[in-house]
C-alpha cells in the first residue's frame, strides 16, 4: 500500500478534516500515478477528485494544481419547521367544559335573590294584610266583615304576585347566564381555534420558506454537481484530445520520418540506377566504339575491301 501521507497539502486542505485530507491525497497519489504514464485522462479524473473534497468539506476548490483557494458558496437550510399548538390544552379545557355542562335547572328555594324577594314580599304582603283588616274593622266598629277579608286578602295577594313576577324574573335571569356562559365557551373556544389556526398558518409559510429554501439548496445542489460532471467532462476530452493530438502529432512525426526515409532511399536508389545505366550506357558506348573500330581496322586489311572509309574512321577515333 502507498503512503499518501508524503503527499504535501495545502494550507487550505490541512485545515479539512481527516477524512477529507486522506481522500485529497489518495487523489494526489492517483494523480502522480497517471503522471508518470502521460494519462492525462486519468490525471484529469483525480484533480476533479480533490476538488470534489475540497468542495464538499471546505466549500472551496483548488483549482488545477490544488493550491488554490476558490470559495463556493454553499447554501445552509435550517431543520424542516415542527408545529406544536400553543392553544391546544386550553382548546382542549373549554371543550370538555362544554361536553361536561349540567342542563339548566333552577331551583327558587335555594336562590338567594329569591329568598330576599321572598322575605320583602312576604313581610309587605302580610303588612298589606294587615292594614286592610285594620281599615275594615274601623268601618264595622271592630268587627271584621267579609269586605275587610277580602279586600286584605287582594292586598296580601298583590305582594304575592309581585313575587311571583320576581320569581319569573330571576329564573329568566339565571337562564341567561347559563346561556350566556355556555356562549361565552364557544366564543373562548372560537378564539383558541381562530389563534391556533393564524399560529399554524404561519406554520405552513414557514414550512413552505423551508421547502423552498431546499429545493433552492438542492437546485444549487444538483447545478454544482452537474457543473463538477462538466467540469470533469470536460477536463478529460479536453485531456483526452491533447492526448489523441500528441499521438496524432507522434503519428505524423513518425509517418513524416518514414516518408522522408522512404523518398531519402528512393532518391539513392534513383541517383545510383542512373550512375550505373549511365556506365552501362557509356561501358556500352565503348563497346560499341571499339567494335565498330575492330571492324574498320578489319576492313582496311582485308584485301577484297579496298574502299575503305578513312574519315569514318578519323572520326571514331575523335581525330
Amino acid at each position: 500500500m502507498n503512503d499518501t501521507k508524503k503527499y504535501k497539502l495545502s494550507d487550505y486542505d490541512e485545515k479539512l478534516s481527516e477524512q477529507a485530507k486522506a481522500g485529497i491525497r489518495s487523489a494526489k497519489a492517483d494523480y502522480e500515478r497517471a503522471s508518470a504514464v502521460g494519462d492525462k485522462v486519468a490525471m484529469a479524473k483525480a484533480n476533479a477528485t480533490a476538488n470534489r473534497i475540497r468542495k464538499q468539506y471546505g466549500g472551496y476548490e483548488g483549482g488545477s494544481d490544488g493550491s488554490a483557494y476558490y470559495p463556493v458558496k454553499i447554501a445552509e437550510v435550517s431543520s424542516r419547521p415542527t408545529y406544536t399548538s400553543d392553544y391546544s390544552e386550553p382548546a382542549k379545557k373549554v371543550r370538555q367544559d362544554i361536553l361536561s355542562r349540567a342542563e339548566f335547572t333552577f331551583d327558587l328555594e335555594s336562590d338567594p335573590m329569591y329568598k330576599l324577594y321572598e322575605k320583602v314580599y312576604t313581610k309587605a304582603g302580610n303588612d298589606a294584610y294587615d292594614r286592610a283588616m285594620a281599615t275594615g274593622a274601623l268601618k264595622t266598629g271592630g268587627i271584621v266583615n267579609t269586605n275587610a277579608v277580602t279586600a286584605a286578602t287582594q292586598a296580601q295577594g298583590y305582594f304575592n304576585t309581585l313575587l311571583a313576577d320576581k320569581a319569573t324574573e330571576l329564573y329568566d335571569k339565571a337562564y341567561d347566564r347559563y346561556v350566556d356562559g355556555v356562549k361565552r365557551d364557544y366564543d373562548k373556544l372560537e378564539m383558541l381555534d381562530s389563534a391556533d389556526y393564524t399560529d399554524y398558518i404561519r406554520f405552513r409559510d414557514r414550512v413552505d420558506d423551508y421547502e423552498s429554501d431546499r429545493k433552492y439548496s438542492y437546485d444549487a445542489y444538483r447545478d454544482d454537481y452537474i457543473d463538477y460532471i462538466n467540469q470533469m467532462n470536460d477536463a478529460t476530452d479536453m485531456a483526452y484530445k491533447r492526448s489523441r493530438d500528441d499521438v496524432e502529432d507522434d503519428r505524423w512525426q513518425k509517418e513524416y520520418d518514414y516518408t522522408k526515409q522512404r523518398d531519402a532511399v528512393s532518391d539513392s536508389y534513383s541517383q545510383s540506377k542512373l550512375q550505373s545505366d549511365t556506365q552501362k550506357w557509356q561501358q556500352q558506348s565503348e563497346v560499341d566504339r571499339y567494335a565498330a573500330l575492330a571492324r574498320l581496322i578489319q576492313s582496311v586489311y582485308n584485301k577484297s575491301n579496298v574502299g575503305v572509309n578513312i574519315n569514318a574512321i578519323m572520326d571514331l577515333l575523335g581525330m
